[in-house]
C-alpha cells in the first residue's frame, strides 16, 4: 500500500506539465534565444553543401533514405513538407523542434529526479551546442528529420517509463511507436535512446533514495521496471529491423561500416583504443575535457552517495548503470570496430551533458555546491560554443571561397566554348585556403571542390558532384559520363593546373578543368610497361642535373617510381623524362613507361630560375616483365629538353 503511495504521488498528468512549462517559461525563453544565437544564422544562410544539392535540385528526391533503412526520416518529410524539400522551412521549422524537445527533456528530469529548469535548460544545450552537431547539421537536408527524431527519443522515454511505473498499455504503446520512427529515421537514436534509459534509471534509483523511499520499494520493482524498459526497446528494434529488411534496405551502406572480419582483429582494437584516448584527453576539434571532467565528478558522485546511504538496496547495479552511461559515446565505435565519423557521435555531448546534469543534482539543498557544479557546466559550454561558432565561420568563409572559384571557372568554361552547354569533367581537387581564424572540421572547411574524390572510378563522382553544388549556385554545368571522364583523365595529364592558362580546354562533347594533378593517375590511367634495352655503359652527367627519387614502391604487382629531374636554368616544358632499372654488373637495362607531372613546388623551391613546373615523372612496370631479383639495380634517368638527352644515376638501389 506505501509503495503505490509512493508511485501515486509521482503519477504523470497534464496539469503537471502544463504547470511545469508555466513555472519555468523565463528559463526556456533564455534557453531558446541562446540557442537562436548560436544556430540561428544557419537558418537562412543557404551555404551549398554535400547532400543538400540533391534535395535543392530536386525537392522531391528521398536521397537514398530508403534503401539504407531511413524510412522514419522519409515519414518526417512527407509529415512536415509534403515531399518538397525547402531548405529555410527545414531549418527555422528544425528549430522549434528543438525547443519543444528542450521542454520535454527538461520535464522528464524533473518528473524523474526533480531536477531544476535552469540545470536541465544547460544540460540541453550542453548536449545541442557542441561542434559534433554543426558537423550532423551540415546536412541541411535532412537538419528537420533528425530533430524531430530527438524529439521522439524524449517522447519515448517519457511514455516508456510512465508506462511501466503506472501500466498504462497506451503509453506504451506510444513509446515504441516513437522508438520506431526515431530509430528509422537515423540508425544512432538506438544508442541515444540506451544513453537516456540509463540515465532516466539513475535519476529515478537516487530520488527513491534519496527520499528514503528504498525501504518502501521492493527489489522486484527494480526488476521489473528494468525487465519491461528492455522489452520495449527490444520490441521497437525487432519491428523496426524487421520493416527495415523486408521492404526497404537494399544497400550496404551501414555493412560497409563495420570493419570486424575486414580488418586485422589488431586494427580494429586499436581504432577503438585510439577513439577512447581521443575522447578522454580531449584531442581535436570535436573533443575537449568536457568529457573526462564530467565523468570524474559522476564518478565522485555515485561513490559519495553509495557510501552515504548505507541501506540503499542494489547499490551495485546503481554502479553499473553509471558505468554503462559511460560507454555509451564508444557503443558505435565498437560495434563499427572503426571510429565513426563526427557527426555521428552525438551520444558523446548528451552523456557530458546528464554527467553534469547528475552531479548538479547530487549537489542537494547546498547553494555553493549547486553553484559550483552549474559553473563548470556553463564553463563547458561556452567551450563548446567557441569551437561551434568558429566552425560556423569557416564554413561561411569556404563557401565564399567556393562561389569566387565556381564564378571564375564558369567565365573561362565560357571564354572557351561555344555557349553549347557541354558536360565539364573536373580532374583533382582545389581545396578551400582558409583564414587563420577558420578551424577545418570533417565535412565542415573542405570545399565542394574537393569531396568525394576519393570515390571509385576516381573523380567521376566527385566530378559530377561539383556541377552538382554549383547548379544550386545558379551555374548551368551538366555531369559527364563515365567514359567521357576516363578521356578527360587521359588529356588532363599534359594540362597545367588551375588557374593557368590551358588549365581549361574544350574537347569535342565535353569541357576539361584541370583543379589540380590526377593523384591517381598511375595507379588508375597510365598503362605499366616495361621494354628491355641495350644500355652497356651511359655517359651519366650527374653534374649537369637536379633531381630527387620521392618514392619507389611495389604494389599490386607493379613497380613505380616517382620524383622530379630539372636542368638547372633551364625550363622543363617541354622536357621529356624518362626512367630506367640498370644493372651496373651485366649491363641489363628496362626502360619503364614514363610521364611527366606538374611540379610546382620544384619552382617554388627554386626561385628566379626557371619554369618548373613540368619537372616531376611518373614512371610504372608490371613485375612480371621485370627480372626477379632486383637487388643489384639502380634507377637511373634521362633528361631530353630539345635534342640533348643527358644521363643522371640517381644511386637509388632497389632491394627485394
Amino acid at each position: 500500500m506505501e509503495q503505490e503511495q509512493v508511485l501515486q504521488e509521482n503519477r504523470l498528468s497534464k496539469s503537471i506539465f502544463i504547470e511545469y512549462i508555466q513555472k519555468n517559461r523565463y528559463a526556456f525563453i533564455i534557453g531558446a534565444i541562446f540557442l537562436l544565437l548560436i544556430y540561428g544564422s544557419q537558418i537562412y544562410v543557404l551555404n551549398a553543401r554535400a547532400d543538400t544539392d540533391i534535395a535543392i535540385n530536386d525537392p522531391k528526391s528521398t536521397a537514398g533514405w530508403l534503401g539504407i533503412g531511413r524510412q522514419g526520416a522519409i515519414l518526417s518529410r512527407i509529415l512536415f513538407e509534403r515531399f518538397n524539400f525547402n531548405p529555410y522551412f527545414a531549418s527555422s521549422f528544425s528549430f522549434v523542434i528543438l525547443i519543444i524537445s528542450m521542454v520535454v527533456f527538461s520535464f522528464l528530469f524533473f518528473w524523474l529526479g526533480k531536477m531544476p529548469a535552469n540545470a536541465s535548460v544547460i544540460l540541453f544545450l550542453m548536449f545541442l551546442v557542441h561542434p559534433i552537431f554543426v558537423e550532423q547539421f551540415y546536412f541541411t537536408l535532412q537538419v528537420l528529420e533528425v530533430s524531430f527524431a530527438i524529439l521522439l527519443i524524449a517522447i519515448s522515454l517519457l511514455t516508456s517509463i510512465a508506462g511501466i511505473l503506472y501500466r498504462g498499455n497506451s503509453l506504451k504503446i506510444l513509446s515504441v511507436f516513437c522508438m520506431i520512427w526515431a530509430f528509422s529515421t537515423y540508425q544512432l537514436f538506438v544508442i541515444l535512446y540506451i544513453a537516456g534509459a540509463i540515465f532516466c534509471f539513475l535519476l529515478l534509483y537516487r530520488r527513491i533514495s534519496l527520499e528514503d523511499h528504498e525501504k518502501l520499494i521492493d527489489i522486484k520493482i527494480y526488476a521489473e521496471f528494468i525487465f519491461k524498459l528492455i522489452l520495449l526497446f527490444g520490441l521497437a528494434m525487432a519491428i523496426n529491423t524487421g520493416i527495415t529488411h523486408l521492404f526497404f534496405n537494399n544497400s550496404s551502406y551501414t555493412a560497409d561500416m563495420i570493419q570486424w572480419g575486414k580488418q586485422p582483429l589488431k586494427n580494429c582494437i586499436i581504432s577503438i583504443i585510439g577513439h577512447v584516448y581521443l575522447v578522454i584527453t580531449g584531442n581535436g576539434i570535436f573533443y575537449s575535457l568536457g568529457y573526462i571532467i564530467s565523468a570524474v565528478l559522476m564518478a565522485a558522485a555515485i561513490i559519495y552517495g553509495i557510501c552515504h546511504k548505507r541501506t540503499a538496496k542494489l547499490k551495485w547495479l546503481y554502479l553499473l548503470a553509471a558505468i554503462g552511461l559511460q560507454v555509451c559515446p564508444f557503443l558505435l565505435t565498437i560495434y563499427e570496430g572503426n571510429i565513426p565519423p563526427a557527426r555521428a557521435q552525438f551520444v558523446l555531448p548528451f552523456v557530458i551533458a546528464c554527467n553534469m546534469g547528475f552531479v548538479v543534482m547530487c549537489c542537494g539543498p547546498s547553494k555553493n555546491k549547486r553553484a559550483a557544479a552549474l559553473l563548470v557546466s556553463v564553463v563547458i559550454l561556452l567551450v563548446q560554443t567557441q569551437t561551434v561558432m568558429r566552425l560556423e565561420y569557416t564554413d561561411d568563409i569556404r563557401f565564399q571561397e567556393d562561389m569566387r572559384l565556381g564564378s571564375q571557372i564558369s567565365e573561362k568554361v565560357a571564354a572557351v566554348t561555344d555557349g553549347a552547354g557541354k558536360p565539364i569533367a573536373f580532374v583533382g581537387t582545389k581545396p578551400a585556403t582558409l583564414n587563420a581564424a577558420c578551424i577545418r572540421g570533417e565535412m565542415i572547411g573542405m570545399s565542394i571542390f574537393s569531396w568525394g574524390s576519393t570515390v571509385q572510378p576516381h573523380y567521376f563522382q566527385s566530378s559530377n558532384r561539383i556541377s552538382t553544388l554549383l547548379q544550386t549556385m545558379g551555374f548551368q554545368f551538366k555531369n559527364v559520363s563515365a567514359d567521357q571522364m576516363l578521356e578527360a583523365r587521359k588529356t588532363a595529364h599534359d594540362m597545367p593546373v588551375w588557374p593557368a592558362q590551358g588549365s581549361v580546354q574544350e574537347m569535342k562533347d565535353y569541357v576539361i578543368v584541370k583543379l589540380s594533378e590526377d593523384e591517381w593517375y598511375i595507379g588508375d590511367i597510365m598503362k605499366a610497361e616495361a621494354e628491355k634495352i641495350e644500355l652497356k655503359k651511359p655517359e651519366f652527367q650527374n653534374s649537369a642535373l637536379r633531381w630527387a627519387v620521392d618514392n619507389v614502391s611495389i604494389k599490386e604487382g607493379a613497380f613505380s617510381v616517382t620524383g622530379w629531374l630539372i636542368q638547372p636554368g633551364v625550363s622543363s616544358k617541354n622536357a621529356k623524362i624518362q626512367v630506367y632499372l640498370w644493372n651496373k654488373i651485366n649491363g641489363s637495362c628496362y626502360q619503364l613507361s614514363t610521364a611527366n607531372s606538374q611540379r610546382p613546388d620544384v619552382s617554388k623551391a627554386f626561385p628566379n630560375e626557371a619554369d618548373y613546373n613540368n619537372s616531376g615523372f611518373l614512371a610504372k612496370a608490371p613485375l612480371s616483365e621485370l627480372d626477379q631479383d632486383l637487388s643489384n639495380y639502380k634507377v637511373i634517368v634521362s633528361y631530353e629538353n630539345g635534342s640533348k638527352k643527358i644521363f643522371a644515376n640517381t644511386n637509388v638501389s632497389i632491394k627485394n
